[in-house]
């Protein structure tokens, strides 16, 4: 529970904590019941995005069983049920459990935030493992403000992490920021590697002997897969076994997927380290 941003409603305080409250700021009604399975995944959803918005909107809770009237009144049929009261109006609902990330787009459609605040909450989502969602919000944020230049590499970076490589190509081929030229420079890298074969092909011939190319292109596709730490680890073993190989393009691929990651992801910096250590 969160305060006075999570509160129960009731018939008593409905107009002084419902209908009064949402000349200010959005009030969403959440129907429920204690019998109702879905009601226990969608609740604590609710719950913890009162939190996350900070005052953005409330969230009323309303037992069905306990409040028929209430229930009545905005004419519930099934839960759980979602009501989106603005002004002391119902403007917007929807019904059943749905994914966190619409509901987030939901609430960012009737209570917009600063684009700085969405930058924000993206961040959270991506500390929180949430990529997809994170992604969402973050096209929100760029459709309200395309030149946003922390967005924007943040964007390629997760379509690049979520796999989706055509769509990173197609955005960094269009999109205007300092990290762009660099990133499309790696994802044409990445695009050779396509016609490498699969992963278990790769993995054999990685496997088969002493082929340090082979050793290559398995890290190469392991990265296309979204396997970022084991193709780091495989570029790893190649570079041990010599520094310089390819002319130094070992090295040169190792910095690519930092940079395709971001300079700052976990990632990054662990195996930059390890890279320093090998070639020092």
């Amino acid at each position: 529970m969160t305060g006075s941003l999570v509160f129960d409603v009731t018939m008593q305080n409905f107009v002084s904590d419902v209908v009064q409250k949402s000349a200010e700021v959005p009030v969403l009604l959440d129907f429920w019941a204690e019998w109702c399975g879905p009601c226990k995944t969608l609740t604590p959803i609710l719950e913890r995005l009162a939190a996350a918005y900070q005052g953005r909107f409330l969230l009323a809770k309303c037992n069905t069983e306990e409040n028929p009237e209430l229930a009545a009144q905005f004419q519930i049929r099934s839960i759980p049920a979602v009501k989106l009261v603005m002004g002391g109006k119902l403007v917007a609902e929807f019904n059943g459990v749905q994914p966190e990330a619409d509901i987030r787009l939901f609430i960012e459609h009737y209570t917009p935030a600063p684009a700085q605040d969405l930058f924000v909450v993206a961040q959270e989502l991506i500390k929180e493992g949430e990529l997809g969602d994170a992604l969402a919000v973050l096209t929100q944020l760029l459709a309200d403000d395309p030149s946003h230049l922390k967005a924007l590499p943040l964007k390629a970076q997760l379509l690049i992490q979520l796999q989706r490589w055509d769509e990173a190509t197609d955005f960094v081929a269009n999109a205007v920021f300092p990290e762009a030229d660099g990133l499309r420079k790696q994802l044409a890298m990445f695009k050779d590697a396509k016609s490498f074969g699969t992963l278990d092909e790769t993995r054999k011939a990685a496997e088969s002997g002493t082929d340090l190319e082979a050793g290559f292109r398995y890290a190469m596709v392991l990265a296309l897969e979204g396997q970022f730490q084991a193709a780091l680890e495989q570029l790893l073993v190649v570079l041990q076994k010599d520094k310089n190989y390819g002319d130094g393009k070992i090295r040169k691929t190792l910095l690519g997927i930092f940079e395709l990651l971001g300079i700052h992801h976990p990632l990054s910096d662990e195996y930059r380290r390890r890279m320093g250590r090998i070639i020092l």
